[in-house]
């Protein structure tokens, strides 16, 4: 019964709708009131017997879904320097040479804008060609049937050595060279070449980096106006890797190791040893480069030796092929060379016949040197039954550098403290505060094995320099209860003058644990401090020592240490 009366409801709602639609409409003078009436009743059963048939079910048609990380297109490989040279010498040279014969266009020939021609870079030489076609796989030589070829044909070469850093904290040495450009704007119109422009761009004097001296460089190319856009980006790119920088590091690994190794043969040292740098800069991940550094040990500059030895170290045991050549490096006529080669022998790790000759380095003329040997050494044969004689004698070394980095070196002995920590203690009287400071530091990562330097700590409490009396309290606490005997010294480092050696004080008196007595009203009145670490300091060892939790309240620890029991 529901159900009939809904259907006669919407039967009825749907002939009312009908006729007010038709009314709506202008009839044919033909049709009577009859014939509209039956016309409209067999309209509405029509359609209501259409809307009351279960529909026929179609189903949907699966939709595309969008691949939101499609599978990257491999890079093409890269291409092979022997072939990009021989490319360049035989369709890139001729062009190259029409160019640089290109006259200025007659009186009355008015150029096309740069906005209507196809540009196209050109490089000068081979060398540019092959980092334009590492990065630009497609050869850029104009386009067939255009009305206008602009040729932006560039060389590159580096100028004078700046003379003095251009400011404090800029990234340009007084060495560093200027980075010129060498820019030829050829226009070709209907066949012929007219040169619209020759100029050439220097970055030097006023550049905050030598990326900005690139930039600077390429600054005559303003006056293409707009069109330059599409052409300065590469352009610097080309140029940047060509003077050894690592300019578009978003690159694949291998276009820019490859870009990289290529400047490192470079005619001029500065794009040598600004490439080697670079190649450290990528670390562990430049491996594949590790041949050409090597090459690059024998290197005419020396500074480039150096940079490149020191490349080598960044790459770490990965460039472990490198031994043979660092080891002979040791023997450098230049003493930063030698210098890095030690450095980087132990940054490499322990490898056969190195320990030797790092042995042997000890004695080098120069301290740089025999302090680079020193932490090598420190690094791959600490406790090896030749090296650490050695290194105890560097502590007499005449260099205060060699001593403290001996004193720094030693304090990583493990099994052997019997024989180091008396040479530490006596490191401590060391008349340069380094030594001393690096002396007592040691002791306290040896730890309780350094027992028996404690008077010698105790002493040095008393020291000059402020450093120095920070690392003995510091020593002391890393002691620990073997330190007892240092106690009252302790307290009495709570009034140091020098808020460092004042904290380091109370947190030593809180690992040595002593009797409370002793201490606690010390540590109380240090609660007043007016240095903040040292305050915090003072109730974390108050803390540590009795096991309650009063914090920087002084009032709490007054009254709990007044009426303790």
């Amino acid at each position: 019964m529901q159900v009939r009366r809904v259907c006669s409801m919407w039967v009825g709602l749907l002939v009312g709708l009908t006729l007010v639609l038709t009314a709506c409409v202008p009839l044919e003078p033909t049709l009577s009131d009859r014939d509209e009436q039956e016309t409209a009743v067999a309209a509405v059963t029509q359609f209501h017997a259409t809307a009351m048939a279960r529909p026929t079910w179609t189903p949907r048609p699966t939709p595309t879904v969008p691949v939101l990380f499609p599978t990257p297109t491999p890079p093409p490989p890269l291409p092979k320097p022997e072939e990009v040279l021989e490319e360049y010498r035989q369709q890139v040279a001729p062009l190259v040479e029409k160019l640089q014969a290109a006259q200025e266009p007659p009186a009355g020939l008015q150029l096309p804008e740069a906005a209507h021609c196809s540009i196209a870079l050109v490089p000068l030489s081979e060398r540019l060609f092959y980092i334009q076609r590492v990065l630009f796989p497609e050869p850029q030589l104009g386009r067939p049937g255009a009305s206008c070829n602009l040729y932006v044909a560039y060389g590159y070469r580096r100028g004078e050595p700046l003379g003095a850093a251009p400011g404090p904290g800029i990234a340009v040495a007084a060495s560093t060279q200027e980075v010129i450009a060498e820019l030829r704007l050829v226009a070709e119109v209907e066949g012929q070449l007219y040169l619209a422009q020759a100029k050439e761009g220097v970055g030097g004097v006023g550049s905050s980096s030598i990326q900005g001296m690139v930039t600077w460089a390429v600054e005559p190319l303003d006056p293409l106006g707009d069109a330059a856009a599409e052409v300065e980006g590469d352009l610097e790119a080309i140029i940047g890797y060509a003077a050894g920088l690592d300019w578009r590091e978003w690159l694949p690994l291998d276009q820019r190791l490859a870009l990289l190794t290529w400047a490192l043969s470079n005619e001029n040292w500065s794009d040598r040893r600004e490439a080697a740098y670079q190649l450290g800069r990528i670390g562990a991940k430049a491996k594949d480069a590790v041949p050409a550094l090597i090459a690059t040990l024998g290197d005419s500059d020396s500074g480039v030796r150096e940079t490149a030895a020191l490349a080598l170290g960044e790459i770490g045991p990965e460039a472990k092929a490198a031994v043979p050549a660092l080891i002979q490096a040791l023997g450098d006529e230049d003493e930063g060379v030698r210098e890095g080669a030690a450095i980087v022998l132990g940054d490499i790790g322990p490898e056969e016949g190195v320990v030797p000759v790092l042995l042997q380095a000890l004695g080098d003329g120069d301290s740089s040197v025999r302090e680079a040997a020193v932490g090598a050494l420190g690094k791959i044969a600490l406790e090896a039954q030749e090296v650490l004689p050695a290194l105890l004698k560097a502590l007499q070394d005449e260099s205060l550098m060699v001593r403290a980095r001996a004193a720094e070196v030693l304090g990583r002995v493990e099994t052997r403290s019997e024989e180091v920590v008396p040479a530490l203690a006596r490191a401590l009287e060391d008349s340069s505060e380094w030594v001393r400071e690096a002396a007592a530091a040691s002791l306290g990562r040896i730890g309780p094995a350094a027992k028996a330097a404690v008077p010698a700590l105790i002493q040095a409490l008393q020291d000059w320099a402020p450093q120095v009396r920070h690392a003995a309290a510091e020593a002391l606490g890393r002691i620990g209860p073997e330190a007892k005997a240092a106690v009252p010294a302790l307290v009495q480092a709570l009034q140091d003058e020098t808020a460092g050696v004042r904290r380091a004080a109370a947190r030593a008196l809180g690992e040595i644990k002593p009797a409370l007595e002793e201490v606690v009203p010390a540590l109380i009145q240090a609660l007043e401090d007016a240095d903040s670490s040292v305050r915090e300091a003072a109730f974390k060892a108050l803390e540590a020592l009795t096991g309650l939790n009063f914090g920087p309240d002084g009032a709490r620890w007054k009254e709990w240490w007044k009426n303790r029991p």
